[in-house]
This record gives structure tokens, sequence and C-alpha cells, in this order.
């Protein structure tokens, strides 16, 4: 499956997830949902954190976000997306605290920077 075949079955998959619920996960919850094994009974959590990177990731490539840009090889995974930002919160504790969006944002601009 390409990575906009997997962008829109993850998308689709999330319908409850409604945008009021997405405004408010914070670095913490998205680490956790990220650090989940993609199996039961985490499969859900897993599977939010990847349609969330996933979406961000697409977002980023049509143009900056809060200022940042990412330049993500379009070749990337859904895999490596959501690993790009599971480590990057495992190296930087510290932005957690941020919410959800802003983490991964500043984890895929520090990750695959525009030069």
């Amino acid at each position: 499956m390409t990575y906009r075949g997997v962008r829109v079955a993850v998308l689709c998959a999330g319908m409850q997830w409604t945008a009021t619920a997405a405004a408010d996960y914070d670095g913490y919850e998205l680490h956790m949902m990220c650090s989940a094994p993609a199996s039961t009974p985490f499969m859900l959590s897993a599977g939010m954190c990847l349609g969330y990177v996933v979406a961000i990731a697409g977002v980023l490539r049509d143009g900056p976000v809060d200022g940042r840009r990412a330049c993500i090889p379009e070749a990337t995974s859904s895999d490596q997306i959501q690993d790009v930002v599971k480590r990057w919160l495992d190296r930087h504790p510290e932005a957690r605290s941020l919410s959800a969006s802003r983490a991964a944002v500043r984890a895929f601009a520090e990750t695959y920077p525009c030069n």
C-alpha cells in the first residue's frame, strides 16, 4: 500500500476521533500512543499514533506549519514516519509538554531539515 493509501485508510478508520479530542492531545499522550505495541489490546493506540503523525507529515509536505518546514522524502514509509516521532520524543522528554501537533512538527523539522 502506498503512503497516500495508508494515510487515507488510517484517516477514514479514525473518523470517530474528533477534532476536539485531537486538539487536547499533548506530547506525553502522543509518546504513549506511539510507544504502544501494534498488537491487541494496544492496536487502537498504535493506530491513532500512526494516523496522527502521517497526517501531520502530509500537511508539512504541503508547506510550513507553525513557521517550521520539513522536507520529508516521498519514499518515507508510514512506519518510518511514526518511528521518527517516537524516537524524537524519546530523546526530548522536555518537549512532551508541548501539544502533540507541535511536538510532531518539531520532530519532522529537525529530522528532515530543508536545505
